[in-house]
């Protein structure tokens, strides 16, 4: 009995070792900032808390600070990436991009983002701000607008759509181990590589194809959501744009023209100027130079100044337009 017993407690302590031993090694060697998965699991944990709410599940956490895949994430008090917003100034036109952490700016410095390209080739009179929220879709962001960011009252609302808006996310969870052990990340992420593949781009349009089929709850949703945004923007007075943000995977061909077509109807619909941002990318030879870090489909700075590229014209005509009347 004795025997059994040291014998049981001996693979014990052998297995928590192993895991201490193996924690402190993943985290010196993640030091360089240069996982993707790893850094946005410290964004998580970081830049993120839980709220009550679910359908938002997290929002920033005001005024935080974080260096994350090597670049400082700032948020405002406001729960947004940037500078605090200006004092309402009616001579001013406001610009509001809502999104995911395509529109946050991942892994690009803030000068380099969306927000601040605009904001520079606009100039002028124009504010533009930055609500987008890593792991958002587009319940999500309308939802995040409608309960707290109405405030800002902008003349033009950006929704900087990505394929995967539409799709259902679960409420936040996770456990102890997940939410603290570099170890439980790395084994899981190696688990869903092993099941469902990293670049089966077949799989993934297959996906979005059930996704955006017309008996998806998620499609259904997606368009509850910028029904309830496209009402909120005629009460306010606001326009509407929809920059269909392409996967950047594979370019050519494109295997998610499907769903772009599916926006560009669904932005018609409601009077929405739509803008096909795969039209800045079409000419790219070699997608993963469009990558933030090797293994992070996140646009870098180059993406972001394409997609500034495409939409700064049209925003100019909008902006002028307002002006004329």
């Amino acid at each position: 009995m004795k025997k059994h017993l040291f014998n049981f407690f001996a693979v014990v302590a052998t297995a928590l070792t192993v895991m201490v031993l193996g924690e402190v090694l993943l985290r010196v060697k993640h030091n360089d900032q240069m996982s993707y998965p790893v850094e946005m699991w410290r964004y998580a944990k970081q830049l993120k808390t839980l709220v009550t709410d679910p359908k938002l599940g997290h929002v920033h956490i005001p005024n935080s600070l974080a260096e994350l895949q090597n670049v400082s994430i700032s948020i405002n008090s406001l729960g947004m990436r940037g500078p605090e917003p200006p004092v309402s100034d009616p001579e001013n036109l406001r610009i509001l991009l809502l999104g995911s952490s395509i529109t946050l700016g991942w892994g690009v410095a803030e000068g380099k983002i969306l927000r601040a390209l605009l904001q520079e080739q606009l100039g002028g009179k124009t504010e533009v701000l930055n609500a987008g929220v890593g792991n958002y879709n587009a319940e999500r962001y309308v939802t995040l607008y409608s309960k707290r960011l109405q405030k800002l009252d902008p003349d033009i609302i950006i929704v900087h759509y990505f394929v995967n808006d539409a799709e259902i996310l679960p409420p936040p969870a996770g456990n102890w181990f997940m939410r603290n052990s570099q170890m439980a990340l790395m084994l899981w992420q190696a688990m869903v590589n092993l099941t469902v593949g990293r670049d089966d781009l077949k799989g993934l349009e297959a996906h979005y194809r059930e996704v955006y089929a017309e008996s998806s709850e998620g499609r259904k949703r997606m368009h509850t959501a910028l029904l309830e945004l496209d009402q909120l923007a005629q009460a306010s007075g606001a326009r509407v744009i929809l920059a269909m943000m392409p996967d950047i995977h594979n370019l050519s061909p494109y295997p998610f023209g499907f769903v772009h077509k599916h926006m560009r109807g669904f932005a018609e619909h409601l009077d929405w100027t739509f803008v096909d941002l795969l039209e800045g990318f079409k000419d790219v030879e070699d997608p993963h130079t469009l990558f933030a870090i090797p293994g992070d489909p996140h646009p870098n700075a180059r993406g972001h100044a394409i997609m500034a590229n495409v939409l700064a014209p049209v925003l100019e005509r909008m902006i002028a337009s307002k002006i004329d009347k």
